[in-house]
């Protein structure tokens, strides 16, 4: 596992975790959002945001190894579809790709290509965006 570009206000760790949550798992997690009637967000042309990735069995010994408590899970069919472009969130955030590739970019920062295991970080109210270059699955984890 290889660390690019530690900064304080983000970093990138390659290969930080591979066995990740898998297309089916993903499918499940949001159909039982859809039955809890819990809040699901839905883009156009196929990108979707659910709260409870926490509850994805793959992804649980992720966050006890990151001491972090949310996942919200991101997942595009279409590399057409738009995601929420260039933004900031008001908490930490630790992103890992698990299925498909896509590309971050930090506002004022490096720009760099995930793969299946990748994990960024990114401080609070730092610029950046993801971009989708294949259909993929994204956690976004946080305290």
């Amino acid at each position: 596992m290889s660390m690019e570009n530690q900064n304080q206000d983000y970093w990138i760790k390659r290969g930080f975790e591979l066995n990740v949550p898998s297309w089916e798992e993903v499918i499940h997690n949001f159909n039982q959002s859809v039955i809890r009637q819990y809040p699901i967000v839905h883009f156009p042309l196929g990108f979707f945001h659910s709260l409870d990735g926490h509850e994805i069995d793959t992804v649980k010994p992720v966050l006890e190894k990151l001491k972090l408590t949310v996942a919200h899970v991101y997942f595009n069919v279409s590399v057409d579809a738009s995601g929420f472009g260039m933004h900031v969130d008001p908490v930490d955030v630790w992103y890992w790709q698990a299925c498909g590739t896509t590309v971050w970019e930090i506002d004022g920062g490096p720009t760099w290509e995930l793969s299946p295991g990748d994990l960024v970080f990114i401080r609070a109210w730092v610029g950046h965006r993801s971009t989708a270059l294949t259909p993929r699955i994204g956690l976004s984890m946080s305290l």
